[in-house]
């Protein structure tokens, strides 16, 4: 630097000043690199926020599946109980029944193994209804199935097969064999008090039985089944008539 008066020559002597310019904040490197920083953190928790989000949604997605996956097996097995029991009595219906039937019959036959069934009927069901009421004869009906599962072999199979009517399917059993267990449930019936359901009320029931010995197919077990009742029937009622061999229930 140097010095000089107005309208004449420049002083020889030079001076030297040092001086340093400062740059505002925004200006620094520390500043930028606070910056950058902080985008890329924000970046970043934005990421995570977005990312935790997305979890929550897929969770509440899984949960809400699940839920509805729950209700609709629920709904599922709800239709396929319908579907296979009786709505009156809570037992298998004469679909599953014959599903039962059908799916084990050649399994016994070509096993060589005894299998029986029953039918069994309620006598003088229509003179029930029609003395005491049809609703006395669901109750009627009711309490005949609750009957028939407390006295029933584990290894059986009851259903109601329709109306007044119940099938028993008796696996490893002949036709004595399983008379005897359709005479004890006979007996039970026949002397249980019914008068919590009507005054007077008196229920027995009759039962055909047949086995598995000289047939070829569950529809004709099944006929000769009905027959032995037709004979029990018209022998009576109240009675156990097995199919070719008569009577089981002492007269």
């Amino acid at each position: 630097m140097r010095a000089g008066y107005p309208n004449s020559d420049w002083q020889n002597n030079e001076q030297v000043l040092h001086f340093k310019i400062a740059p505002y904040f925004w200006q620094k490197t520390s500043f930028k690199l606070f910056i950058l920083i902080a985008v890329l953190f924000t970046a970043y928790i934005i990421y995570k926020y977005r990312l935790y989000h997305y979890k929550r949604i897929e969770i509440e997605l899984t949960e809400k599946v699940e839920q509805q996956m729950h209700e609709l097996k629920t709904q599922a097995d709800a239709f396929a109980h319908l579907a296979n029991h009786d709505q009156l009595t809570q037992l298998p219906n004469r679909r599953a029944f014959d599903s039962w039937l059908a799916n084990n019959f050649n399994q016994f036959q070509d096993e060589d193994k005894a299998l029986s069934i029953a039918i069994m009927d309620i006598d003088h069901f229509k003179q029930i209804n029609d003395d005491f009421s049809h609703l006395i004869g669901d109750k009627v009906i009711c309490e005949i199935a609750r009957l028939l599962q407390m006295n029933f072999p584990d290894e059986g199979y009851a259903a109601r097969w329709g109306g007044e009517e119940f099938t028993l399917l008796f696996p490893h059993k002949n036709a004595e064999q399983a008379a005897l267990l359709c005479e004890n449930i006979r007996l039970q019936i026949a002397d249980y008090d019914f008068a919590d359901i009507a005054t007077g009320l008196c229920v027995t029931v009759s039962f055909g039985v047949a086995d598995n010995s000289k047939v070829t197919d569950y529809d004709r077990l099944l006929s000769n089944a009905d027959n032995a009742l037709y004979s029990a029937k018209n022998s009576g009622r109240n009675r156990v008539f097995m199919h070719n061999k008569g009577c089981m229930t002492p007269s």
